[in-house]
């Protein structure tokens, strides 16, 4: 009897011992699969959850229940403030949305890429599995603007990792009722919340888009020539047709070939042809290009020997070769060009207001390699004839430049109403950091302020000096008083001379800052600063 009871105790020991190594197996197997390692509120409903095995898990805070399991939630670049009602969950890498209020899942994980929606209409872009760009009514759950555009992820690579993709979330969002779009070639155009066209995807860039309902907007596109689309090549007296670039005119007309060769050219305007053997390659070219939508005809002999007439349309082509390869034009709010595309750099010149916020005061134009000046609201201020503008801080200042007539190169400044306070005549002008001027004349540096008056007795004749020597003189530390010292600078490395040219400091250190009390700070080569004081 006893023997049976010892041996019931024994299995029963065996079995619970199983038990809890099971149980404690499981648990820790549990624990490592899916014990929570970390927990931080997405908004005021739900909550994120990561697990130990890499999942998140997104809780309903009102229900107190997990709504999924994802691989990611991406938040990235939602403002702190946010009315953004969604938020992008990705799963196997697929992206689909859930709502950052009630916590209910709007689109399961479907789209190659999504964006974060517009509060205003509630209009939210995403990527469907063919590449095709298109807009959801996270409201309805229903597709609002049809996948239409062409996404190209090669030419629009977002700029923040998730994985082995990139996505910038606030790229496609409406703003002010209005949204940019692209196309397979990287160009950008802008529609509505109906999905009506109002600029065509053909800019490189709509630099100011989001503030189009409040302000002008500036484009930004490749060179344009008006002809037919074609790369030839000048060969024994003939022009023969090296390539036809997609999309132009020839490649749409269909009937011009590579390797034709050009024997004459016509005109619409004219009966007689042209005969264009052995004439220059670019007065052919200056034949064929002409004004948009005119034809042009061309008799052309092809591979086989025979000959034919064919005509085109011309129409604008981009100018893979110019010189330069941007230009920027301005269309108001109504989408109407009020500048051409005529300006091959646009550059912003700021300043501040009483709320210490920046804002555009003005912008540098250039054409043609000549610089102007246009106001903030796009008129011309200053004419496009020099030969170099820069705007000074806050664009208080403008420094210009020409060449005179040796080519030398001469420089001006002129004050914030564009008027010269200093004549085009300088070797050149520099801008200190005390917001004053050291200009170069005839050999001899002077200090001017902003009204172009001479502010100091500073007249250093530089004709001795080392070439490329530039001086710059020194205010006392927290004061605008001037000291008696001038830092110069040779080549990369700086120094210091007193007002009588006496060499304080040789031109050997990498940075040079004034403490004060004859004492400057000197940086090395190898990044470590000693003291020198002036003892004299």
């Amino acid at each position: 009897m006893a023997q049976k009871i010892l041996k019931s105790v024994i299995i029963l020991s065996f079995i619970v011992g199983l038990g809890i190594l099971g149980y404690s197996i499981g648990s820790k197997w549990h624990d490592e699969k899916y014990g929570e390692v970390n927990r931080y509120d997405l908004s005021e409903t739900l909550s994120v959850i990561e697990y130990s095995n890499g999942e998140i898990g997104v809780l309903n805070n009102i229900t107190d229940k997990i709504i999924g399991r994802y691989d990611n939630v991406l938040r990235t670049f939602l403002p702190e403030e946010s009315t953004h009602s969604i938020r992008i969950v990705v799963k196997d890498g697929l992206r689909g949305y859930i709502s950052a209020r009630t916590g209910e899942v709007i689109f399961e994980p479907q789209f190659l890429y999504a964006w974060i929606d517009d509060p205003e209409s509630g209009l939210a872009a995403c990527v469907n599995k063919d590449h095709k760009l298109g807009f959801v009514d996270v409201q309805t759950k229903k597709v609002a603007i049809p996948f239409q555009f062409d996404y190209n992820e090669d030419l629009f690579a977002p700029c923040v990792y998730y994985g082995d993709k990139r996505e910038s979330i606030l790229d496609f969002v409406f703003s002010n009722g209005i949204c940019i779009v692209p196309n397979k070639d990287g160009k950008i155009g802008i529609i509505d919340k109906t999905g009506k066209e109002l600029l065509p995807t053909k800019y490189s860039d709509i630099i100011n888009w989001r503030d189009a309902k409040t302000t002008n907007i500036i484009l930004k596109r490749k060179s344009f020539i008006v002809g037919i689309g074609i790369i030839s090549e000048y060969v024994d007296g003939y022009i023969k047709i090296d390539e036809i670039i997609q999309d132009t005119p020839a490649f749409l007309q269909g009937e011009l070939k590579k390797n034709d060769v050009i024997l004459k050219i016509k005109q619409d305007n004219e009966s007689e042809y042209i005969n264009v053997f052995n004439i220059p390659h670019e007065d052919v070219l200056n034949l064929i290009r002409g004004e948009k939508d005119t034809k042009v005809t061309l008799f052309v002999k092809h591979e086989d020997g025979t000959t034919e007439d064919i005509t085109i349309v011309r129409d604008e082509v981009e100018d893979e070769y110019s010189e330069y390869t941007y230009v920027y034009g301005v269309c108001n709010r109504n989408f109407e060009m009020i500048v051409p595309f005529e300006y091959n750099k646009f550059e912003k010149n700021l300043d501040f207001d009483e709320n210490f916020d920046y804002y555009v005061k003005s912008y540098t134009v250039s054409k043609d390699g000549k610089y102007g000046v246009l106001d903030s609201i796009f008129n011309v201020v200053l004419p496009v004839e020099y030969a170099y503008i820069r705007a000074t801080d806050f664009s208080t200042c403008f420094i210009v430049k020409n060449l005179n007539e040796n080519f030398e190169a001469k420089y001006g400044l002129l004050n914030e109403n564009f008027e010269l306070i200093l004549p085009i005549e300088y070797d050149y002008i520099e801008e200190s950091k005390t917001f004053e001027f050291v200009g170069r004349k005839d050999y001899v540096q002077k200090l001017y302020d902003r009204k172009g008056k001479i502010v100091s007795n500073f007249y250093l004749d530089d004709r001795d000096c080392e070439e490329n020597q530039v001086y710059q003189p020194i205010f006392e530390p927290e004061s605008d008083k001037l000291s008696n010292y001038i830092q110069y600078r040779l080549g990369y490395r700086y120094g210091v001379i007193d007002i009588n040219q006496n060499v304080i400091i040789p031109a050997k250190y990498r940075r040079i800052e004034y403490l004060g009390n004859k004492t400057f700070s000197c940086m090395e080569e190898d990044n470590y600063s000693c003291l020198i004081k002036d003892k004299r």
